[in-house]
């Protein structure tokens, strides 16, 4: 007898929120491996639909939307038949919905991505509230003590919410999805949990860890802020740091030239990558709390207060990757992924 398969489809709302529903096959029905796909790998057998009208995407007269499966992953709160799926919207006439910035993506790093192999490493910060208080975990507006002794914490009174950022990370990697590492940031109450993966599929990575992280909070009763600035004063916001390197940009022999050619282009584009680094960033990017000026484009060595940090080794050697200081914790990562291999291709790199 041919086990049920339980598949959790996921996608974003016209808000930029995560969905989510749970379809049950029953019979054969081949569902590609998990994190080992090439782009169009899914039958349109796999494809279903939603109510758009209940996600701000459509109106009732003409409600449904498609969802097409882009990226799978091992649902790792079931057994073997249980899949997440990463998913794409579309409208009735093809289109794809406006939350839907991962078709665009696509069509980005769809030009010389085999080759170069863009590699995105993503420094996802973010808050945990509590529900039942409002506020970040650790944290009174009565008085709690000023950042500082929070980042790396250990302890009691340090380390607020182990336990939470422990099973996220864990559940993203029994999901497939490639973390790299976590760690408590500087204020109470916020985390951070870093993907790294190629192309298209580091914003897939990102998405599904966002999906695992909510889905988590539901357990503890907990919500999670990507948003630029929960806490308003003296503390340190949160940011989407983005290491990118190429094939190139790791060359022992050409590395440093590539480099030094996308950070002139980087910084003749500024103004367009801040533009879709989140739309609150302006109450992050103050040239304070480790930030640069949104308004002014800097770089420099080991610098976290620039909007370019060219690590000491990348520096040292030669040859690396550099870290994108500026987007903040709310960006859309296809979005932010894509520009930055746009910029990096536009126009062709010189070296190649």
């Amino acid at each position: 007898m041919t086990e049920s398969k339980f598949i959790e489809y996921i996608w974003l709302g016209g808000k930029g929120e995560l969905r989510s529903k749970i379809r049950v096959f029953e019979g054969n029905v081949t569902i590609p491996s998990p994190h080992v796909y090439t782009e169009n790998q899914f039958p349109e057998t796999l494809n279903w639909n939603y109510d758009g009208s209940s996600c701000y995407q459509a109106e009732g007269e003409d409600s449904e939307i498609t969802l097409k499966p882009k990226a799978c992953y091992k649902n790792p709160w079931g057994g073997p038949n249980n899949y997440l799926f990463i998913c794409d919207t579309y409208r009735p006439d093809g289109t794809p919905t406006e939350s839907n910035t991962r078709n665009a993506a696509t069509k980005v790093f769809s030009k010389n991505a085999v080759s170069l192999k863009p590699r995105f490493g993503i420094e996802h910060e973010f808050f945990v509230i509590d529900n039942s208080t409002g506020y970040p975990l650790g944290y009174s507006p009565e008085g709690t003590e000023a950042q500082g002794k929070y980042y790396c914490g250990v302890g009691a009174g340090r380390a607020i919410g182990r336990d939470f950022l422990s099973k996220g990370l864990h559940l993203a990697n029994k999901a497939g999805v490639k973390v790299t590492g976590s760690n408590f940031e500087v204020a109470p109450g916020q985390m951070e949990i870093q993907v790294c993966n190629y192309g298209i599929r580091a914003g897939d990575d990102s998405m599904a860890l966002k999906y695992i992280l909510a889905r988590l909070g539901e357990e503890y009763n907990y919500s999670i802020d990507y948003s630029a600035k929960p806490l308003k004063g003296d503390w340190n916001g949160s940011g989407c740091h983005i290491n990118f390197s190429t094939s190139l940009m790791m060359d022992q022999e050409r590395g440093r030239a590539c480099i030094d050619e996308f950070i002139e282009k980087l910084a003749s584009r500024h103004h367009e990558h801040i533009a879709v680094y989140g739309s609150d960033n302006g109450e992050r990017l103050t040239g304070k709390h480790e930030t640069s000026d949104m308004d002014t484009f800097s770089y420099g060595v080991a610098d976290r207060t620039a909007s370019i940090r060219i690590p000491r080794d990348t520096d040292k050697f030669g040859y690396g990757y550099i870290e994108d200081r500026r987007p903040s914790g709310s960006v859309d990562i296809y979005t932010a992924t894509s520009r930055i291999f746009q910029t990096y291709l536009d126009p062709v790199n010189l070296i190649i």
